[in-house]
């Protein structure tokens, strides 16, 4: 399938899904496949040229404003049901057998978690969602994943009863958004006891809320939509001077709640703020980093931004999809450039004096890796380990050696073989080392000098 037809069936797929509660079966019509929507019929040509429907029913939808779906039916009960637009919503086989044309939607990571952690359960569905994708195991438990980065999230409830909801999650979105009506709810029922939520719950239009292990909201996202007034409202007084001070024309999209007292607003599309009535606050223009990266990087599919929790003088710290590393100061010139093993990109060696990239072109065997701001200029890291020292004009100091630590050795590996996959970070063992746990649950142990211990 193609990769434009895809994207449109995750944006589209949750607004349509809500649909089959209230939608009634045409049985007398039984359709030709020229009948149905053109996407679609490209979609079965594409992914299932040797198969000819056996029937395919249009499901008249009760709402005006949702359109007619279809759904088309194979031999060995395999089904796959279209919305009006031809996007697919759900594909379905009871005996769990899919044809291998259609393995493309069950991304290896989500199969081979469910494989691990659910040996006797095998997959008879898939729907696509706003977020990734979520599963029907043959026992009817459907499991939720953050499909872009391959996470699993937990095991969805139902949206119908939600008698396993508690009633302060419920009372609090009835009273932020009294209009709004249950998408998806998500519990988590992670093995990785690192993870920090207890429930993640996706209202309609795309809505996020996301509650800690004592229930309490530690995430609100709209993207892009603007959250209530209400809640703005019973934010801590001294947030809310904050925001009303500083910026009150906020259009305040998203709050993230960290460390019990730190406020992440995004304030506008270019505009972020970290707010701790314990600490400095500090704004961050996403713009202004936005336009190095893109700059410099090709192909970024993600990033994060953060500020150290503790800190004397601002640092930004940006998490790039590639496994590049960058911290910036508060006028947004970089301090540090870390590759983590990766070579730097050519359009990147442009940050450098040319003298710099001319010394290490004749003089070096290998590329460069890393580059950070010090005091006499350029501290240079090869990707072999070696450092060489530059001063500000590009002139050659000298070699030197860059001891490493045993965690960095860790987080280098870590960053170099799973840049998008890195679920938490490393839980240290005294006496035994560092363990890293993977999105699908996996654990990757390292002893005390930072060597790794399995995989």
């Amino acid at each position: 399938m193609k990769k434009s037809i895809s994207i449109q069936c995750l944006l589209l797929s949750l607004f349509c899904i809500t649909f089959f509660g209230g939608c009634s079966n045409d049985d007398d019509e039984n359709l030709k496949t020229k009948q149905l929507p053109i996407e679609a019929q490209n979609f079965l040509t594409y992914h299932l040229p040797d198969q000819s429907p056996s029937k395919i029913e249009k499901i008249t939808s009760t709402d005006p404003e949702n359109g007619d779906n279809y759904k088309v039916y194979f031999l060995d009960d395999l089904s796959i049901t279209f919305n009006q637009t031809g996007d697919w919503l759900n594909i379905t086989s009871p005996n769990s057998t899919f044809p291998g044309s259609l393995n493309l939607f069950f991304s290896g990571e989500e199969s081979e978690y469910i494989r691990k952690n659910y040996p006797n359960d095998p997959i008879i569905g898939i729907t696509p969602t706003f977020f990734g994708n979520i599963f029907t195991l043959q026992s009817s438990k459907e499991l939720a994943f953050q499909t872009y980065q391959c996470i699993f999230l937990g095991e969805t409830l139902d949206i119908n009863s939600l008698d396993e909801l508690p009633i302060s999650i419920k009372q609090f979105i009835s009273h932020h958004f009294p209009e709004a009506k249950y998408q998806t709810v998500i519990k988590n029922t992670s093995i990785n006891e690192d993870a920090d939520y207890n429930y993640i719950v996706w209202l309609n239009g795309n809505i996020k809320l996301e509650f800690d292990i004592n229930n309490n909201w530690k995430e609100l996202n709209g993207y892009g939509k603007l959250l209530p007034t209400s809640i703005i409202e019973s934010l801590p007084t001294k947030v809310k001077e904050y925001l009303t001070n500083r910026y009150p024309d906020a259009q305040i999209t998203s709050i993230l709640l960290t460390h019990s007292t730190r406020y992440t607003i995004r304030i506008s599309q270019t505009l972020q703020v970290v707010i701790d009535p314990e600490r400095e606050n500090t704004t961050i223009e996403i713009d202004k980093i936005n336009e190095f990266v893109n700059k410099y990087f090709t192909g970024i599919t993600s990033k994060s931004i953060s500020v150290p929790f503790d800190y004397i003088t601002l640092i930004i710290n940006v998490n790039l999809s590639n496994g590049f590393d960058i911290t910036m100061n508060k006028y947004y010139q970089w301090l540090t450039i870390n590759g983590n093993g990766y070579p730097f990109p050519e359009a990147l060696l442009s940050v450098l004096p040319d003298e710099i990239n001319q010394y290490i072109a004749i003089n070096a065997k290998e590329e460069i890796t890393k580059v950070e701001t010090v005091d006499y200029g350029y501290r240079i890291v090869l990707t072999n380990g070696e450092g060489v020292k530059f001063d500000f004009k590009g002139k050659y100091l000298g070699n030197e050696d860059i001891p490493i630590t045993p965690y960095d050795k860790t987080y280098k590996y870590m960053r170099y073989h799973f840049p998008e996959n890195l679920y938490r970070p490393a839980t240290f063992i005294a006496g035994s080392g560092w363990t890293y746990t993977l999105s699908d649950g996996t654990k990757i142990a390292f002893d005390l000098e930072g060597n790794l211990i399995n995989n």
